[in-house]
């Protein structure tokens, strides 16, 4: 019994240097990224970098966005992730996660309508992490156009972005694990990345309303 407990106690420990080491790289290349908070809302589980555009696309609402305008790349805030429960997601989990990416999106919308130095932004573009390869992309696109996103082609990806996407998956892996375990799974290594964008106005016009409240 005290082999036991002791084997216990050290794998524990390793655990949790693996996680404080996974959340000391996370913030490092957040830093190195210029990925930042737009909001103090404990419940806003989104960040964003302000980056250039690499080419020229245009919206369904009709926005272009030139080569070297400045968009809003968001990225998921992983420790405000709300936790999944033991044996995975259910209804109650799906709609507070929902309710918190919605809330997100209103509070970003406010921040690019009141700060000066998001003024210039122009669109908001992410990568949404479509789990698995094949799947039921129809339901996915229906929720990104609910929220004002749509998918954008941007062309071949270069050698070197999908080995930065290959080796990002493995983080975002790491730190599913360190902050929400119960929502890993193997198979969430293989991911299909769907960039998703939104105009300015459409960001205003759907979210730019008082945030709404989380309960």
């Amino acid at each position: 019994m005290r082999v036991e407990a002791g084997a216990g106690r050290s794998s524990g420990m390793v655990a949790m240097g693996l996680r404080r080491a996974v959340m000391a790289l996370d913030a490092h290349l957040s830093r190195q990224n210029g990925v930042v908070p737009f909001s103090d809302d404990e419940d806003c589980i989104l960040r964003i970098a302000l980056v250039p555009a690499r080419r020229t696309l245009l919206l369904s609402d009709g926005a272009e966005i030139r080569a070297g305008d400045t968009v809003a790349d968001v990225h998921c805030w992983n420790e405000r992730i709300p936790a999944m429960p033991v044996g995975g997601a259910d209804l109650a989990w799906a709609q507070k996660a929902s309710l918190r990416l919605r809330r997100s999106l209103e509070l970003l919308a406010h921040a690019m309508a009141t700060e000066p130095g998001l003024s210039v932004v122009k669109a908001c573009r992410a990568n949404v992490n479509f789990v698995g390869l094949g799947g039921s992309n129809r339901s996915v696109s229906r929720i990104i156009a609910r929220l004002g996103y749509e998918d954008v082609d941007e062309g071949v990806k270069p050698i070197g972005t999908r080995l930065h996407e290959a080796l990002e998956n493995l983080l975002i892996g790491a730190l599913v694990w360190t902050h929400n375990p119960e929502a890993l799974r193997r198979e969430k290594i293989v991911r299909e990345r769907r960039p998703v964008w939104s105009s300015r106005a459409m960001m205003l016009a759907l979210h730019a309303a008082s945030p709404s409240s989380v309960s």
